[in-house]
């Protein structure tokens, strides 16, 4: 089931949502116009349908991921992200695919390196966290960047952030930063600075929130 609630807790309301009982969601996200696209997968895991409502539950669009995705039964889906203009990003461990509202391909991108996560940068484009093994047994992450408009690869930056406990996730920029990593030890927030010879640089600012 799927529910909306006011974030004082008040007004807990239902919305309806055309499922059946050997299904479940798995990815949700909701978008700046208030629609839900949701990744629903059958219990035994062959089927998994993308669907697309409106704050009310009304449908506005549903499509079998299987008629998306080549190689689904190889393919591992890693997250499912919506632009603010309502595109669809659907990151796996192949191709990164850039979807309509109506959940058709408009580009398609081949994946760099072994992806955990992604999600987007405060400029909008898609960055993906990418493990980097270490000589002394160690791992850390290293973040991919994807420019949507361009659809293609722009930027690969170096981060220190352990990833050999758990796996690390990466999290929307907002506000002053960039974006932020999550994982076993707290969260990490990353600023871009502009240095004079125009030469990118990401400044790392560590604060421990967990």
């Amino acid at each position: 089931k799927l529910y909306s609630v006011n974030v004082d807790g008040s007004d807990l309301k239902e919305i309806p949502l055309d499922t059946v009982k050997e299904e479940y969601i798995q990815q949700m996200v909701v978008g700046k116009d208030c629609n839900i696209t949701l990744l629903i997968e059958s219990l035994s895991g062959k089927e998994k349908i993308l669907v697309r409502i409106d704050e009310k539950g009304q449908e506005l669009a549903r499509k079998s991921l299987g008629n998306i995705i080549k190689q689904i039964d190889n393919t591992g889906l890693i997250k499912l992200l919506v632009t603010d203009n309502e595109k669809i990003v659907l990151v796996t461990s192949l191709v990164i695919y850039l979807l309509d509202t109506d959940f058709n391909i408009i580009s398609e991108i081949e994946v760099q390196g072994d992806i955990q996560d992604a999600a987007f940068s405060k400029a909008g484009n898609v960055i993906c966290v990418v493990p980097v093994p270490q000589n002394d047994m160690k791992q850390t992450c290293k973040i991919k960047v994807l420019d949507l408009n361009k659809q293609e690869w722009c930027e690969e930056i170096s981060v220190n952030v352990s990833s050999e406990s758990d796996t690390v996730a990466v999290l929307n920029g907002r506000d002053a930063y960039d974006f932020y990593i999550k994982n076993h030890k707290g969260i990490y927030r990353f600023l871009r600075l502009q240095p004079k010879n125009d030469t990118p640089l990401m400044l790392r600012f560590e604060r421990h929130f967990l």
